[in-house]
């Protein structure tokens, strides 16, 4: 799984997955790209992907289910911006210089030279997927991909489209939404509905209000150990600690008392 040089002295990570799918299939090619904070891509490769199953017991098995992402595609996984994960930088300017547009361009950079390493991929179907914060990332990266394939009759990266879960696009919807969620599904009683709503109205996630950061965590305690992405699945042992932990990194309270 080594690493490719985008811009100036950035090295990103791409591990890779062939596909397993019939030829008319193994066409599509999936590019994941992994969130700055929803890491790391170990879980990528493993339980987002479907190529690691769950047992009832909530041991991993290493046996590939039937409806792992690569029986549809070739998937190619990127750390970045560089900073996050195993990417890496040699000069300290590239950690201080980022922000959505310099994503956008190291990974825009980072695919022309993917697909000069690998031409066998070239003019294959191409889409972009990722979650949470993709919503940002995902399409910027997609409109750059678009303006470079404008005029070109067979572009290398022959883009399709692009898929994002769960995205986040604006702070104000995300809270509406997912408080509301909450409240309906009787996630949280009608008390903790209304703190929310006051505490956290015209709140953002950086910075994020005192009084916001202290309603929403009353909010998780009451919620427990329920996967709020899938209400209806059994909770899994296994997994308990790290979803306690990972549900939501930007509001834990180790990560704002660092800050």
């Amino acid at each position: 799984m080594p690493h490719l040089a985008a811009t100036y002295s950035t090295g990103l990570l791409r591990p890779q997955l062939l596909g397993k799918a019939p030829r008319r299939k193994s066409r599509f090619c999936c590019g994941l790209m992994v969130g700055p904070v929803a890491h790391p891509w170990l879980m990528e490769l493993g339980k987002r992907s479907g190529l690691f199953g769950s047992t009832r017991m909530g041991k991993l098995s290493l046996s590939p289910p039937s409806h792992a992402w690569n029986t549809e595609a070739n998937l190619l996984f990127l750390d970045s911006p560089a900073g996050v994960g195993f990417s890496y930088t040699s000069t300290l300017v590239d950690l201080q210089n980022v922000g959505d547009k310099r994503r956008a361009k190291d990974a825009y950079a980072f695919l022309i030279k993917w697909f000069g390493r690998f031409p066998q991929y070239k003019h294959r179907p191409f889409y972009i997927a990722g979650e949470s914060y993709a919503g940002h990332y995902v399409p910027q990266l997609s409109q750059l991909i678009v303006r470079g394939n404008k005029g070109i009759k067979n572009p290398v990266i022959n883009f399709k489209g692009f898929l994002v879960g769960n995205a986040l696009l604006d702070d104000h919807y995300h809270y509406v939404g997912t408080f509301e969620f909450w409240w309906n599904h009787g996630l949280i009683s009608d008390a903790s509905y209304k703190a929310l709503q006051k505490g956290c109205s015209n709140s953002s996630w950086i910075p994020i209000k005192e009084e916001c950061r202290q309603v929403y965590f009353q909010a998780l305690h009451n919620i427990g150990t329920i996967n709020t992405y899938s209400l209806y699945n059994r909770y899994c042992e296994e997994l308990g600690n790290v979803w306690h932990n990972l549900r939501n990194p930007l509001m834990t309270s180790t990560f704002w008392r660092e800050r």
